[in-house]
């Protein structure tokens, strides 16, 4: 069963501080947006924060903007991104679902070099989202859930 941001077990785990200094991120020179995409007209309500979610997480337990998630993928040595069978920030619809971690509609090569990736950020202890194969996240609500911690950090 996919677990979702929006699923309010996610939102239930408790935070408890870690102790670790806080340290600024920001960029002075630079400034990033997020896109948002607007879910299918007959979605609605909670349907409609189900189907974002699977994008973009709700607010109370946003992972990125927490400092506990990243997204990642693999590049050659010359920095040339990996073929992982979609595009890193693909969408469920233009991916035809190929987005999800465990695809089955992605070439054998890509779900080769998604196993290699998966197998080195879980064995470092992160989860992944399962509808994004590129977010890996660490002591994030999410992450606690996943695992059985007692809370986020």
């Amino acid at each position: 069963m996919v677990v979702l941001m929006s699923d309010p077990s996610v939102a239930a785990v408790p935070v408890r501080e870690c102790g670790e200094p806080l340290r600024s991120v920001r960029c002075s020179s630079t400034s990033a947006s997020v896109g948002t995409r607007e879910a299918p007209s007959s979605t609605s309500g909670r349907g409609a924060r189900s189907a974002a979610s699977r994008f973009v997480s709700p607010p109370e337990v946003a992972p990125h903007s927490a400092g506990a998630a990243l997204d990642v993928t693999l590049a050659d040595r010359h920095g040339r991104e990996l073929d992982l069978g979609t595009r890193v920030n693909a969408t469920p619809e233009e991916s035809e679902g190929g987005c999800y971690t465990a695809a089955p509609n992605i070439p054998a090569a890509a779900r080769s070099l998604r196993e290699v990736l998966g197998a080195a950020l879980a064995g470092a202890g992160l989860v992944d989202y399962p509808t994004e194969w590129w977010h890996w996240s660490y002591g994030d609500r999410y992450w606690a859930l996943m695992t059985g911690a007692p809370a986020a950090h």
